[in-house]
């Protein structure tokens, strides 16, 4: 179910990624061919101070994507309505800031990224106070857009996140061209277009939210320091990342300029814009590794997060591949869409995009690695692979290349230390394991913490029939005899599996024609056993049907209030678009 899992989500959330790309390669391109290589490089110039802001919102993203998918996994419903008070009450704050500074310090800020330098033309210099000025005024915007993808991400709202992606894409094209033609509003106009289109991405999506039957309920009760904390926590490597990638953007361009002049920093953004494209494949294979290794985590699951691995290395190997492939041989046609008549960059662009687009094969595993170990909570490992891949190897490589060959160097340099990089991450694996070692379990770090049960306290079924509903019963029947928690235990436990797997073959497999799996997991602990049964059928709370029809004493009922009485807690959610029951008796 895992790897079937990932392939389904994968998609949504590479689309998801792309609500702020998309803008921004919208933004160049029109930058582009209708403001001028004045105005790119104004755009290319002002890139690192609107990606240290925007760090901001994505560390707060990223940690909520951790502690929401955690607490799923967990089924703390109290927890989960903190992080969602918590999280969107920092993030409109946080942006209110961030615009107020931005605002009152542009010409500082400016200065600091070498729009006064000589050799840069006075117009280039007032375009990048511009665009800045426009885009941060839609700051606000921006963060309520961004941090509703990782609540509907939880929760597979996967045609939700398409609306929200769809619906922005087409209004930032019609504000900036709205901008340029009717209010004439320059690079200013294209910037706060961005801002805007990001509100109606979120006005797309808000519904979800206010719906009675969504889990995520504001309460200014749960708004809690030590919730912020422990997202601020989980989110730190986001901030890592964005600044080991600031940095690198403001080394690149001072490369540039040194070896090209403008011109260079041009290309240089061109080729950053259709990078962060083919880099939303990384932005969303490495989303869903976060989301469904914090729930795994969170579920003491192993065994999925063994699955995990291998889907997560192979999927993404294959997506990006394919991209990068299409990327090369479309490069020119790209050249063209961007320089329109000017030509005097072209084949620097050509070539720029190739070798650029050639190391973003192994970004994206280093990436999906880094995001599976920020969820099973490895913070360090997760840290000095971001540190390595996103700023130290890549600059290294670059910049000694760069001296040897010139400017494509720079982006040879970059694919050496990419590749670097991903045989770092082996060489970590290989050394803890003691031995050479490509399997899921080393690459995993699957020696679970002292917290977890063990792996002979756990146990996994797969279940597909009422034959196969009936040996799991048996099955765990024994199992829990062999754990000495007492016959009576074992039996009410044996027929809780018994009686839900039968219900949801019975109701659930046969409701349509599609083919459905049932996974039934048991993890043995000190004071209670838990029984987790998780099933990919038609949405279905049976602790609320058992509410509704709580004085009715019909036979369909009988079974699922008996096992409801005897076990002593029971949670329901539905996330990732799955069905998860779990169950606790005190043993």
């Amino acid at each position: 179910m895992v790897r079937k899992l990932f392939l389904k989500m994968t998609v949504p959330q590479i689309i998801a990624a792309l609500s702020s790309s998309v803008c921004l390669l919208v933004d160049s391109i029109i930058i582009g061919r209708l403001l001028g290589i004045d105005a790119m490089s104004a755009y290319g110039l002002a890139s690192p101070i609107v990606i240290i802001f925007s760090s901001t919102v994505l560390m707060l993203v990223c940690g909520t994507q951790v502690i929401s998918a955690s607490e799923l996994g967990k089924g703390d419903l109290k927890r989960l309505s903190g992080c969602y008070s918590t999280s969107l009450v920092a993030c409109i704050a946080t942006a209110l800031i961030i615009m107020s500074v931005v605002l009152l310090l542009t010409d500082p800020i400016c200065v600091i990224l070498g729009s006064s330098k000589s050799g840069v033309n006075e117009n280039v210099s007032e375009m990048t106070k511009e665009y800045l000025r426009g885009y941060f005024l839609g700051t606000p915007f921006f963060f309520l857009g961004q941090i509703a993808i990782p609540y509907l991400q939880a929760m597979g709202k996967r045609g939700i996140l398409l609306r929200n992606v769809v619906s922005m894409t087409i209004a930032d094209v019609v504000f900036n061209l709205l901008s340029v033609y009717v209010f004439h509003a320059g690079i200013f106009g294209i910037g706060l277009a961005s801002g805007l289109s990001y509100l109606v991405g979120f006005l797309a999506s808000v519904r979800y939210f206010v719906k009675k039957d969504c889990i995520f309920k504001f309460n200014i009760k749960n708004i809690s320091r030590t919730m912020l904390a422990d997202i601020i926590k989980a989110g730190s490597p986001i901030i890592l990342v964005e600044l080991c990638y600031i940095i690198r953007v403001y080394l690149f361009n001072q490369m540039f300029l040194w070896l090209g002049g403008t011109d260079a920093v041009a290309v240089f953004s061109i080729v950053n814009s259709i990078g962060d494209i083919l880099f939303s494949i990384a932005l969303g294979t490495s989303g869903v590794t976060l989301t469904l290794s914090s729930i795994f985590y969170g579920e003491e699951d192993r065994r999925s997060l063994a699955e995990l691995v291998r889907s997560m290395t192979l999927c993404t190997f294959v997506i990006i591949t394919l991209a990068v492939a299409l990327t090369c041989v479309i490069a020119p046609l790209i050249a063209v869409i961007y320089l329109g008549g000017y030509s005097g960059v072209y084949d620097n662009t050509v070539t720029g995009i190739r070798l650029f687009a050639l190391s973003l094969i192994p970004v994206c595993i280093n990436l999906v690695f880094a995001r599976y170990y920020q969820g099973i909570n490895k913070i360090k490992l997760t840290n000095l692979i971001l540190v390595i891949e996103g700023l130290a190897l890549p600059t290294f490589f670059a910049w000694i290349m760069g001296m040897q060959l010139g400017i494509n160097g720079i982006w040879i340099g970059t694919n050496i230390g990419q590749a670097v990089v991903l045989l770092v991450i082996s060489v970590l694996v290989w050394h803890r394991a003691g031995k050479i070692s490509f399997t899921a379990e080393s690459y995993g770090y699957l020696d679970a913490p002292d917290s977890w049960p063990t792996s002979d306290n756990t146990m996994d079924v797969t279940v597909k029939d009422k034959g196969n509903a009936v040996q799991a019963s048996e099955a765990f029947y024994g199992f829990y005899n062999e754990k000495g928690i007492g016959k009576r235990k074992a039996l009410i436990l044996s027929m809780c599996v018994e009686e839900i797997a039968m219900n949801i073959i019975q109701h659930g497999f046969s409701a349509d024609k599609r083919k459905h799996t049932l996974e039934i997991r048991t993890v043995c602990k000190k004071e209670e056993c838990l029984l987790h049964f998780r099933d990919d059928c038609a949405s279905f709370d049976p602790i609320k049907y058992i509410e509704l029809h709580n004085n009715e004493c019909q036979p369909d009922h009988i079974g699922l209030h008996m096992i409801m009485n005897m076990v002593d807690d029971a949670t329901y959610l539905n996330s990732l678009g799955l069905n998860n029951l779990i169950l606790k008796v005190k043993v």
